[in-house]
């Protein structure tokens, strides 16, 4: 198994919560490379990227 492949997440489901003319929201069950399983929020929204980290302390970290 290589780098990539033990970072791999597997989609369980797949449920739209929102659908509007600007952005969908959907929340995804996946798999994790360790067994869990965990919901993942998606904002889809085309032509936009984001990501957004916290530290242990909840702190939000941005990169410009």
């Amino acid at each position: 198994m290589n780098r990539e492949d033990s970072l791999e997440e597997k989609t369980l489901s797949s449920a739209y919560i929102y659908q509007g003319k600007i952005i969908n929201l959907r929340h995804d069950k996946v798999k994790l490379p360790d067994d869990r399983e965990t919901i993942r929020e998606i904002v889809e929204h085309p032509g936009a990227v984001a990501i957004l980290a916290l530290t242990e302390k909840k702190e939000i970290v941005m990169i410009k």
